[in-house]
């Protein structure tokens, strides 16, 4: 099942403050608590796991998320070294939740999701007659055809077979899913060999027309609580697509950290 664990880091040396460091370095940090090394990571797509980081009182948080439901979370050191800086841990959270109960997570009417770290999409290459693909480019912007049908594919890819869901419900998600508002800013993120551009902010997902049976806005559901956990966007390896995801119902709301 999909399992998270949060460390809470503090600076080693005495008067230090904790710095919020480069992406890369999130990168390098993450595949050492998972066991791997950056290079064997990179080549994995779709990921096994994402990390999000961010700042609290005198530290840092970072979590670290296995979505491959074979997978086991290592076991975490006494300190990190993140960047130039060396970190204790004072702090181990685990949690779990498997995809079944994200199924079972009722029907959202809206989702709303704040986007804490840089989300890039990746826009498909174009393809020229002579079968060369042109660059790849990024989106600024909370399109949700790509932010939805990228969540597919990791679930698709980490559930077990029982619980994959069909390109028919698949199809009507991407024919119906909307944005309805947005407050985001444009960010750049710099991953060391390379900047990409990004946004940061709120945005709010919803399933357009009258449903036709459950399926599709159950799926919905599932997956927007999905994304708490696998981030949204690309390098979602290096602390990228960060969310915050509550789900509002005719009757409750939940929310789920990412």
């Amino acid at each position: 099942m999909p399992a998270e664990r949060v460390l809470t880091l503090t600076a080693t040396k005495s008067g230090r403050q904790a710095t919020v460091p480069a992406w890369n370095q999130v990168h390098r940090l993450a595949c050492a608590l998972a066991g791997e090394r950056a290079g064997e990571h990179v080549s994995t797509t779709p990921k096994r796991w994402s990390v999000a980081l961010h700042e609290v009182d005198g530290g840092l948080r970072i979590g670290l998320r296995m979505l491959d439901d074979a997978r086991l979370l290592p076991a975490p050191p006494a300190d990190v070294k993140l960047g130039d800086h060396r970190y204790q841990v004072v702090g181990i959270e685990d949690r779990s939740v498997t995809f079944g109960e994200l199924l079972q997570g009722g029907a959202a009417t809206a989702v709303r999701m704040e986007h804490r770290s840089p989300a890039t999409l990746s826009v498909p290459t174009a393809q020229y007659p002579d079968g060369t693909r042109g660059p790849k480019r990024y989106l600024p912007l909370p399109e949700p055809v790509i932010i939805y049908r990228g969540l597919a594919r990791r679930w698709n890819t980490h559930a077990p077979a029982a619980l994959r869901l069909p390109d028919t419900v698949l199809t009507e998600i991407s024919a119906r899913v909307a944005l309805a508002e947005h407050d985001i800013r444009t960010v750049v993120a710099d991953l060391g060999d390379g900047k990409r551009p990004g946004f940061v902010g709120r945005a709010t997902y919803v399933l357009a027309g009258a449903d036709r049976d459950d399926h599709a806005r159950t799926a919905f559901t599932a997956l927007s609580g999905f994304a708490g956990l696998c981030g949204v966007g690309s390098q979602t390896s290096h602390g990228l697509g960060a969310v915050t995801v509550t789900l509002t119902r005719t009757t409750a709301a939940r929310q789920a950290d990412g």
